[in-house]
């Protein structure tokens, strides 16, 4: 099956993949008619599990993830249980606000609802953990707005909260306190970025803009990036990213890795300004829809002692939002979109080596 936007971490030894969806499904409703609630495609509550000490292993179905089917991205483990927020679907109320969590007790996977909930909607923030603390920045709240189908909005969400600026903050420790606001992004309103953190800050690297504030509402890429450091919660600036969007990070050492993505055709500038960044050969394929030439295999390194970008060996499959997750010096890439099924069956892993004039 080909998957996007599931929920993808690792729990002890174990790569989870809850939920998200696809539109080309292979085999997979043969094997499992109901992945889809009775439909051919779409999204799931399925989730998969892969013991990765096992070179040759197998993904097992494990127990669904509650609630309704969704696609998101926004999944982290803390002490072996992973937590799972928000999300968004096709259907009312289409963005969400519940949160889940998944832990095995002796040789079952069990989820439970968590007794708190998200602000407000949101779908496709970045999210980190540090200490025993969850971290979501920006993202986007989906929904439909005058009539119109629905669309992610990054300015404000529908009830007109800066979704797409906003620093929220989870201490796992202490659920019944809930989610805390703070310093909120000072850059340009963001989802779908690449977000990581290393040691006490967090690193905000790009993303993808669509709001009411920049007409008319595309979606654009962004380049301005920031760090947060949560001891002083202050945000500073840092080297614009390459033009992408779509991208996902991992934090290793002092360095932030993020892999694949995709160019959209224009990018917002911090300071408003919007530059065309296709050539006219790539203005020909956007007209004829072959989005599948702007779905990247690049690899960038963000060196923070230095800060500068840099590259690393390229993807073996292009991947436009690819769900990753980190363990020791393996990086595991999973699905995503313009892969050979659009969206793709593929995980990909990378051995991260640090070599001399690179």
């Amino acid at each position: 099956m080909g998957i996007q936007q599931s929920a993808v971490s690792l729990v002890g030894n174990y790569l989870v993949s809850a939920g998200g969806a696809t539109r080309y499904t292979k085999d997979v409703v043969k094997h499992y008619p109901g992945v889809f609630g009775g439909a051919s495609q779409g999204c799931t509550s399925y989730t998969f599990a892969l013991d990765v000490r096992q070179d040759a292993g197998h993904w097992t179905r494990i127990a669904d993830m509650p609630g309704p089917c969704r696609e998101t991205g926004m999944a982290v483990t803390i002490d072996d249980t992973m937590y799972v927020f928000g999300g968004f679907s096709h259907s009312e109320p289409y963005a969400f606000r519940d949160g889940y969590r998944l832990r095995r007790r002796g040789p079952e996977w069990v989820w439970d609802k968590l007794p708190v909930e998200l602000p407000w909607p949101i779908a496709e923030a970045g999210i980190a953990v540090i200490g025993r603390r969850i971290y979501l920045v920006g993202g986007a709240d989906f929904y439909a707005e005058a009539g119109a189908k629905p669309d992610f909005f990054t300015d404000r969400s529908r009830t007109g909260e800066p979704v797409g600026t906003s620093l929220l903050v989870l201490d796992t420790a202490d659920l019944g306190s809930g989610w805390r606001q703070l310093a909120p992004l000072p850059g340009t309103s963001r989802f779908d970025q690449a977000l990581a953190a290393v040691g006490n800050r967090l690193y905000s690297l790009g993303g993808i803009n669509r709001g009411r504030d920049v007409q008319p509402m595309l979606y654009r890429n962004v380049v301005d990036c920031w760090q947060y450091e949560i001891d002083r919660d202050t945000w500073s600036r840092m080297p614009d990213s390459p033009a992408f969007a779509n991208a996902s990070a991992v934090g290793w050492q002092h360095y932030v890795i993020v892999l694949g993505g995709f160019r959209y055709g224009e990018t917002l500038l911090l300071d408003g300004r919007r530059l065309e960044i296709y050539t006219a050969e790539e203005k020909k394929l956007e007209g004829e829809k072959d989005y599948g030439s702007f779905v990247q295999r690049s690899v960038f390194v963000f060196d923070i002692r230095n800060q500068r970008w840099g590259r690393a060996d390229v993807l073996p499959e292009q991947a436009s939002l690819p769900m990753t997750a980190v363990s020791g010096d393996r990086i595991f890439v999973l699905g995503g979109e313009g892969g050979r099924l659009w969206h793709s069956d593929t995980l990909q892993i990378g051995a991260i080596e640090e070599r001399a004039g690179r």
